[in-house]
């Protein structure tokens, strides 16, 4: 902790992942414990350390066996090659031997096939005995990831494997499904560009008359660079993000410079955000304007960000980062849809609705560990207002934050947890889908949050009901291609032909009903999420054109969420159109002339 000019307390924080080293003696050391009666120990805690021990016995037991499978397997290997050796060089030299050494072979295979079933059976009578006593599989998994990371990487690995099988169920190959994606894409992107065509635009999309109409477009420009900043120097060199002239370094100096303290488990000097590196990529007049910089890269449900005082524009900033580790991967992926409900208006009526369930609980917890710091930085900095900003991850996180803080929330117990900050703002650039009918678009919400789309960019149209209704897509042109399915799908094969045949003929099967037949056969069972707040997509005109460099950017307001981003978009540029730097450019682009 140091104390900055303005008499704000700086704080920089870092909670590198850590290795955890101890997981047999911290296992072996809860079975001791199990076996101890402490004098003032309750005697439900016995219980549970010794289901703990149990269970952590059982998942050692399946190491075991997976083990033992592989080892024997592998020594079998072993023995067959040096057989075969020794009965060749036997073979030049005593030809009479090499029955004697297939013999010797035979009994060798045997008595290791032999072992692996009486230790195989061993281990499974003691699995068998453990689930007797109680023991519960995945203990030591909760030990070695923590029980967030393991519970979270569980329901990852359930959701994939719901998505599949399907898949599989219906023969489907990787190559089939790569091939009828790339028809649904050739598909819709006729779709949009008959509709451009006519003068109209794309689905669920309201063209503003001008760029002139974007929601206060200095801060839309200003704010993508604080983003930007969240990367870091090698970040953003990495992700070709235009960095600004360099400021003068913190007043700090280097973390971990000589009189300053350092946490142990540090990671130094290699730490991806500095003070001045954000100001430089942000803008800021000050490296010492940077209040607050937290890295937290092993902690699921815990983003990277910082906090800055932005004179400029008189606020004050909390800047989350998008997705740099695995533990950010994991967040990005536990996408089942959390119930959640917000108090609106002076008459406390309550809108229910659904939320990203990880995104969601990282919201949460930055909102427990920001709330004092953001209230100190405002009472430091009198008249400045407050604003949430992010990319990607750090987009969804921030907009579901801005929800929390601004609007009173009715928890699952009943109780309700009073809104900290009303009156913010948020600014998300390439926002995840996170908020489901009614909240993504609630008024109040829409006062709040400005989200900018940038293209087709796939993330603010992916979720969890998306890529199942990609699925069903995917499976009804099989469909289609095989002349198969209901009377509505049977009907647009003959506009098919196959799959090869639909990007030269996409706007004939557009006309032919094809691409209304195959959304008819998506049914959903699940609520569909979307970007939060008041959303704009960024288009260029020349789609494939360089972004900012004499291209022109067109405007849309989303008017209806799910034409517009109720499914997944498949063309080339629906993962570049991702990146930090092309956010940057293209906001750059349509504000130009504004600021």
């Amino acid at each position: 902790h140091r104390h900055s000019p303005n008499g704000f307390r700086r704080c920089f924080a870092v909670s590198p992942f850590r290795v955890r080293e101890e997981v047999l003696y911290r296992a072996f050391r809860s079975m001791a414990a199990a076996d101890v009666d402490d004098a003032g120990g309750a005697e439900g805690g016995g219980d549970d350390q010794m289901t703990t021990a149990l269970s952590v016995a059982r998942d050692l037991t399946a190491l075991g066996k997976a083990g033992v499978a592989v080892g024997f397997r592998a020594a079998e290997a072993g023995v067959s090659l040096s057989f075969s050796v020794t009965r060749a060089v036997l073979g030049w030299v005593l030809p009479p031997l090499v029955a004697v050494a297939d013999v010797g072979e035979a009994v060798t295979l045997g008595s290791l096939k032999a072992s692996r079933v009486i230790t195989a059976t061993s281990l499974a009578g003691v699995d068998a005995a453990l689930v007797a006593a109680g023991a519960e599989p995945g203990a030591l998994g909760r030990i070695v990831a923590g029980r967030e990371g393991y519970d979270a990487v569980t329901a990852i690995m359930t959701m994939v494997q719901a998505f599949l099988v399907p898949l599989a169920a219906d023969g489907v190959s990787a190559s089939d499904f790569a091939r009828a994606a790339a028809a649904l894409g050739a598909l819709q992107r006729a779709e949009r560009s008959a509709a451009v065509a006519a003068g109209r635009a794309p689905r669920g999309l309201r063209r503003l008359p001008s760029l002139a109409a974007l929601p206060a477009p200095d801060r839309l420009a200003r704010y993508v660079r604080f983003a930007a900043a969240t990367y870091g120097k090698h970040g953003a060199e990495f992700l070709g993000v235009p960095r600004l002239p360099d400021v003068a370094p913190s007043a700090l100096g280097p973390l971990g410079a000589a009189g300053e303290a350092v946490a142990p488990g540090r990671v130094l000097p290699d730490l991806r955000l500095r003070p001045e590196h954000i100001a430089s990529i942000a803008g800021l007049a000050n490296a010492d304007d940077v209040l607050m910089i937290v890295e937290s890269a092993g902690e699921v449900y815990s983003p990277g960000h910082y906090v800055a005082a932005d004179d400029a524009g008189e606020a004050i900033a909390v800047v989350i980062r998008g997705t740099m580790s695995l533990a950010d991967t994991i967040t990005d992926l536990v996408c089942e849809p959390e119930p959640l409900r917000l108090v609106t208006g002076a008459d406390g009526a309550v809108v229910e609705g659904h939320a990203h369930r990880g995104m969601l609980f990282a919201a949460r917890r930055l909102s427990e560990r920001l709330a004092e710091p953001v209230r100190a930085a405002l009472a430091g900095h009198p008249g400045y207002s407050l604003v949430v900003v992010g990319h990607s991850l750090g987009a969804g996180t921030a907009s579901l934050l801005a929800a929390l803080w601004s609007h009173d929330e009715v928890l699952e117990d009943g109780s309700v947890s009073r809104a900290l900050f009303p009156g913010l703002r948020c600014y998300a650039y390439a926002p995840p889908c996170v908020l489901s009918e009614p909240l993504a678009t609630l008024p109040a919400l829409r006062d709040t949050i400005i989200s900018v789309v940038n293209g087709d960019d796939f993330v603010s149209r992916f979720g969890l009901a998306t890529s199942r209704d990609l699925r069903s897509a995917v499976l009804a042109l099989l469909q289609v291609d095989a002349g198969e399915g209901d009377v509505a799908l049977a009907a647009a094969a003959a506009d098919v032909g196959s799959l090869e045949e639909v990007p030269a003929s996409a706007a004939a099967c557009v006309g032919g009903g094809v691409l209304d037949a195959v959304r008819g056969a998506v049914v959903r069972d699940e609520p569909t999420l979307y970007p939060a707040g008041l959303t704009y997509v960024l288009r260029q005109d020349d789609e494939g054109g360089a972004v900012g460099r004499g291209v022109g950017v067109a405007a849309f307001a989303v008017d209806d969420a799910q034409a517009a981003l109720g499914e997944l978009f498949v063309c080339r540029s629906m993962f570049a159109s991702h990146l930090p730097q092309r956010y940057v450019a293209v906001v750059e682009a349509a504000c130009a002339g504004l600021v």
